[in-house]
């Protein structure tokens, strides 16, 4: 495809500068590479970029060198991200959804055993939410809903994490300390 040259200033990211460490121990090995790595333009945004390349040597069979291209991936990235947010999380409120909280759970449990630890595993139903719905609309239902998800995110420690899984019903999973 078509690689477009970009006037990228030397500041990088700290992901940039490990993924570069990573490539010098590549280079060394003489590999060939293909990994992605993240720029920031000079306009201060974000960009994504697939860098490929092979290495050439000289007449004595030294590493001599790489010859590669760099292709611009971002919107292919933000286009990904995207898919997931819509797949993983709840478009309500935000929370990790069904199919997300399904595979955590068994992640944790799969801990546990390895680990030997305990976790809690809490639903929480909103009794009488089908009245609001009903009597003053379902556009504060929904209003009321993101509030119970902010306050539920709010009191969670950063490892926990919590689910809406159906209409008024949430997940809870807590990794006891």
């Amino acid at each position: 495809g078509h690689v477009k040259r970009m006037n990228l200033p030397s500041r990088r990211t700290d992901a940039w500068l490990r993924s570069f460490e990573l490539v010098q121990d590549v280079i060394l090995a003489a590999f060939a590479i293909n990994l992605e790595n993240i720029n920031i333009h000079k306009y201060g945004h974000e960009v994504i970029l697939m860098s490929s390349g092979t290495p050439f040597f000289d007449s004595k069979g030294k590493l001599a060198g790489y010859r590669g291209m760099d292709k611009d991936i971002t919107k292919i990235k933000k286009h990904e991200a995207e898919i997931s947010q819509i797949a993983f999380f709840d478009s309500l409120t935000g929370l990790a959804n069904r199919e997300q909280m399904m595979s955590r759970i068994q992640e944790e449990l799969d801990f546990c055993i390895r680990s030997k630890s305990k976790s809690m595993l809490l639903f929480l139903d909103l009794d009488g939410f089908k009245v609001i719905n009903d009597s003053i609309g379902h556009d504060i239902g929904d209003k009321v809903l993101v509030i119970v998800a902010e306050r539920l995110q709010r009191v969670l420690r950063s490892y926990d994490i919590v689910g809406r899984i159906g209409g008024d019903e949430f997940v809870a999973l807590l990794r006891c300390s």
